[in-house]
C-alpha cells in the first residue's frame, strides 16, 4: 500500500479511511465528488496510487452532510438557498479572502427577517431576540445543523428510520464508505440485525473508550519496564470553565531515552487545595497499576497550593515519598525572572501589545498597515504585528522584534489614521494617542533596551521546552546565561553606548529628538542626578532591568536539592574535573540505596567508570542522557539505575502545558458538555497518535465487555 494522503479539516474528528484500489471503485468515489463538494466535516484517507488524488475535496467544513442513497433530501439547504453574506458560505475560505473582502463580509450581516422560521431541535430554536441583544451574534442558514465536530441533529437509531439529511457526520461517513464500495459494510448495514448495527453513540463511547484503554495500557507497560517515574501536572480551566488537570509521567524507555507522556485529564470541580489534587493524583498513578514506590520526582509551577511548604501537592506527597523530590518548572522560573518589574519597561510592554491589538483586531486596521509595510519596510520578515502574548515569552521577545523592524511602518499608520476623517471616532483617537505613546524617546529607549536583553534569554526558553532536555543541561544553559549577563554588566557602558546609538537611528525616522523627563528645581527622592540622557537611560532603565534579571536567576534557580545536584558529578565530562565525585555519587547512593541491584559493588563500578573515561575523555559525554546511552548496563548495573533516576528527574511542564493545548483542540464551544469519559479517550487517541492500536485487540476486548450483541463478527476484516 502507498503512503497516505489524509484531507484534514481544522478541528478534531476521527480519521476513517477509505482505501480502494479496485477500478470499479474508482469510478464510484469520482462520481461521488460532487456530493463531497457541497459536504462538510469529511474527512476522507485514499492510497497515494488511486487515481482520485487527481481530484480535489474543496470543502472540508461542516453543512450539508451526504445522504444515503436513495434517500430524498428535501429540507437540505444549498449555497442557492442562502443569502450572499451568510458567514457559512466564508467559513471554509478565510485563507482565500482578502482584507476588503473581510471587511465587506463583517459590514453586511445577514440577520433573518421576522418571518424567518428556525429549525427545532427538542423543542428548542434559536431566539431572534438575541440578535438585538448581542451585536456580535450572527446566523448562518448554511451552517444550521451540521456544526458539532462528531455529531448532527441525529445520531441514534431514529435518523435511520426518519433517513433524516443530518443524520450526523459519523453516520454519514459510514454511510459514504458503504457507498464508496466497501460491500461488507453495506451488507452489515442493509442484512444485520437492527439490534446489532455498532454505529450509535454508544457504542461510539464504548470503541473510544476500549481504544483509549488499548493505548494507556501499551503506555503503562513501558513504564513498568522503566521502573522509575515522576510525576508532572498543570491545571487550567476549559471551554467549559471546568478545572482539569494534566497529568503526565517522565520516565527512560527501553531505548535510553526520556519520555513523557499523558496519561489522564482529572476533573477538579471538587476544588483546587493541595490535599485534593495531590490525592486525585496518586489516585491516577494507582489506577494504572503502577508502583508509588518508584515515585522519583514531582514537577508543578510555583502556584501556592502545589509548590506549598506546609499544604502544597509537592509537600504532601513528599511526607508520603521521601524519593521523590520537588521542582519547579524551570521554564516558569525562567518567565518569573524576566518579568517586568521595572515600571517604565513594564509601562512598554503594555503599550506594545496595546498597539499591536490595534491592528491585528480590526482587518481594515491591518490592511492599511500592511500597505505601509509594503512601503515603507519591503524586506522586513514580518508582515504583521506579533501579539506580545502574557505568558509565552517566545512570542512576546519576537513580538518586540517585529515591533521594531515594522515601527516606521506603525507609526505611518497610526499617522494616517489620526489625520485621515474617513474613520470612525474611536480609532482616531485611539490612534491619537498610540502616536504620541510610540513615538516618544523613553519608549523607544526602553523598547530596544529590553528588546536587547530578552533576547539572551531566548535561547535558554527555546531549549527548556525540549521533552528530552536532562537537568543538568539545564543547570549548565542557566549558568551559560547568568555568566553571559554578568559579563555585560560588568561592560554595561559599552553595551549601553550601542543601544543608545540605535535607539536614536529610529527615533529620528519620525523626527523624534533624544530626551529625557525634565528636572524639578529641587530633587528629593534621587541622589544620583545626571544631566546627559545617555547616562540617565542606563542609571534609570538598562542597569534595573539586568539587575532584576541576574538577581531573579540567583533566588529562583538557587542550589535547591543539594544532594540531588551533586550527584550530577558522575557525567563523565565532570568526574574528570572534581576529585570529590566518589563522595557525591556515594552520599546519593546511600540515600537510593535500595534502588541499586548490586550496592555492595557500587564502590568498584565506580573506580571502573574513573578509568574508563579518563581514557575515553575525548569522547566522554557531556549530560546525563547521553551518558546513560552510553553506559553499558551489564558492566556497570548500579551507575546505569543511578543515570536513570537521575534522567527520571524533570526539567519542565511544558508537556503538561502542550496537553491543555490539545484539549482546547478537542473540548470545543460546541462540545462543552462532553463527559470525563469521553474527554479522556479522544484525548489519549489524538496526544498519542504515533501509538500503533491493533483493532483485533480492540474487537476481541469488545466481544468480551459486551456480549449481549449474539450476533457479533468483525465486520472491519473483509477476510470473514
Amino acid at each position: 500500500m502507498g503512503k497516505m494522503h489524509y484531507f484534514k479539516p481544522n478541528h478534531f474528528v476521527p480519521l476513517v479511511s477509505i482505501i480502494s484500489t479496485q477500478p470499479e471503485f474508482r469510478n464510484i468515489l469520482v462520481r461521488t465528488q460532487t456530493s463531497l463538494n457541497s459536504s462538510k466535516n469529511i474527512v476522507v484517507t485514499v492510497s497515494s496510487s488511486s487515481s482520485v488524488l487527481s481530484n480535489k475535496f474543496e470543502k472540508p467544513i461542516s453543512g450539508v452532510v451526504i445522504p444515503k442513497l436513495n434517500v430524498n433530501c428535501e429540507n437540505a439547504t444549498t449555497e442557492d438557498d442562502c443569502n450572499e453574506f451568510d458567514k457559512g458560505l466564508f467559513v471554509d475560505k478565510v485563507g482565500k479572502l482578502s482584507n476588503q473582502e473581510k471587511r465587506n463580509i463583517l459590514l453586511n450581516v445577514w440577520i433573518p427577517p421576522s418571518n424567518y422560521v428556525f429549525p427545532k431541535t427538542n423543542g428548542r430554536k434559536c431566539n431572534p431576540a438575541w440578535f438585538k441583544k448581542f451585536s456580535w451574534l450572527c446566523y448562518s442558514k448554511y451552517y444550521d445543523g451540521q456544526n458539532i465536530s462528531l455529531r448532527g441533529h441525529r445520531d441514534d437509531a431514529k435518523h435511520l428510520a426518519l433517513q433524516c439529511n443530518n443524520a450526523g457526520n459519523f453516520q454519514c461517513l459510514l454511510d459514504l464508505m458503504a457507498l464508496c464500495g466497501d460491500k461488507i459494510l453495506s451488507d452489515h448495514f442493509k442484512n444485520g440485525p437492527k439490534n446489532a448495527t455498532y454505529r450509535s453513540k454508544t457504542v461510539q463511547n464504548e470503541l473510544i473508550d476500549i481504544c483509549a484503554g488499548v493505548v494507556r495500557s501499551l503506555l503503562t507497560n513501558r513504564i513498568k519496564k522503566a521502573k522509575f517515574f515522576s510525576i508532572l501536572a498543570e491545571e487550567a480551566s476549559d471551554v467549559s470553565q471546568t478545572e482539569q488537570m494534566a497529568v503526565v509521567v517522565r520516565y527512560v524507555d527501553e531505548c535510553c531515552k526520556i519520555k513523557e507522556d499523558l496519561i489522564k485529564f482529572v476533573s477538579c470541580n471538587s476544588g483546587l487545595t493541595g490535599v485534593l489534587l495531590s490525592t486525585k493524583i496518586k489516585k491516577s498513578i494507582h489506577k494504572l497499576g503502577l508502583e508509588m514506590s518508584y515515585y522519583r520526582g514531582q514537577g508543578y509551577d510555583g502556584a501556592g497550593n502545589m509548590a506549598g511548604r506546609l499544604c502544597g501537592v509537592a509537600a504532601l506527597i513528599l511526607e508520603d515519598f521521601p524519593k521523590a523530590p520537588y521542582i519547579h518548572c524551570y521554564s516558569h522560573q525562567l518567565n518569573l525572572c524576566v518579568a517586568c518589574a521595572i515600571p517604565s519597561t513594564r509601562d512598554m510592554m503594555d503599550h506594545v501589545r496595546i498597539v499591536s491589538d490595534f491592528f491585528n483586531n480590526s482587518p481594515k486596521r491591518l490592511e492599511d498597515l500592511s500597505t505601509k509595510i509594503v512601503e515603507l519596510c519591503p524586506k522586513s520578515s514580518f508582515h504583521k504585528t506579533i501579539n506580545v502574548c502574557r505568558t509565552r515569552w517566545i512570542e512576546r521577545i519576537d513580538g518586540l522584534e517585529a515591533f521594531i523592524e515594522l515601527y516606521p511602518a506603525i507609526i505611518a499608520s497610526l499617522t494616517c489614521i489620526k489625520e485621515d476623517e474617513t474613520w470612525n471616532y474611536k480609532s482616531r483617537g485611539d490612534a491619537s494617542a498610540y502616536v504620541t505613546i510610540c513615538c516618544s524617546f523613553k519608549f523607544i529607549i526602553t523598547l530596544i533596551i529590553v528588546r536587547k536583553l530578552l533576547g539572551f534569554t531566548r535561547p535558554l526558553t527555546k531549549t527548556l521546552q525540549k521533552v528530552d532536555q536532562d537537568f543538568s543541561k539545564a543547570r549548565d544553559d542557566v549558568e551559560i546565561l547568568k555568566n553571559t549577563l554578568l559579563s555585560i554588566r560588568s561592560y554595561i557602558e559599552i553595551s549601553h553606548s550601542e543601544w543608545y546609538k540605535e535607539a536614536v537611528t529610529i527615533a529620528a525616522t519620525n523626527y523624534t529628538l533624544p530626551s529625557k523627563p525634565r528636572t524639578c528645581g529641587q530633587q528629593t527622592q534621587r541622589d544620583n542626578q545626571v544631566d546627559d540622557i545617555s547616562e540617565y537611560y542606563r542609571v534609570t532603565c538598562t542597569i534595573p532591568f539586568l539587575d532584576h534579571i541576574l538577581t531573579q536567576l540567583d533566588s529562583l534557580f538557587s542550589l535547591q536539592n543539594l544532594t540531588l545536584l551533586d550527584s550530577f558529578v558522575i557525567i563523565p565530562s565532570n568526574l574528570i574535573s572534581d576529585k570529590k565525585w566518589r563522595k557525591k555519587v556515594k552520599e546519593f547512593a546511600h540515600t537510593y540505596n535500595n534502588d541499586l541491584p548490586e550496592p555492595s559493588y557500587l564502590y568498584a563500578e565506580l573506580d571502573m567508570w574513573e578509568v574508563y573515561w579518563k581514557n575515553h575523555s575525548e569522547t566522554a559525554p557531556k549530560t546525563i542522557s547521553d551518558s546513560l546511552q552510553k553506559c553499558d548496563g551489564n558492566t556497570f548495573p548500579n551507575i546505569s539505575t543511578i543515570l536513570q533516576i537521575l534522567c527520571t528527574v524533570l526539567v519542565t511542564t511544558c508537556t503538561c502545558e502542550r496537553s491543555l493545548l490539545a484539549l482546547k483542540r478537542i473540548k470545543t464551544s460546541l462540545r462543552n458538555s462532553m463527559t470525563d469519559d469521553r474527554l479522556n479517550g479522544i484525548s489519549m487517541l489524538h496526544i498519542h497518535r504515533d501509538v500503533e492500536i491493533d483493532l483485533n485487540i480492540v474487537v476481541d476486548e469488545f466481544a468480551t465487555a459486551f456480549p449481549r450483541r449474539m450476533e457479533f463478527k468483525n465486520i472491519l476484516n473483509s477476510d470473514e
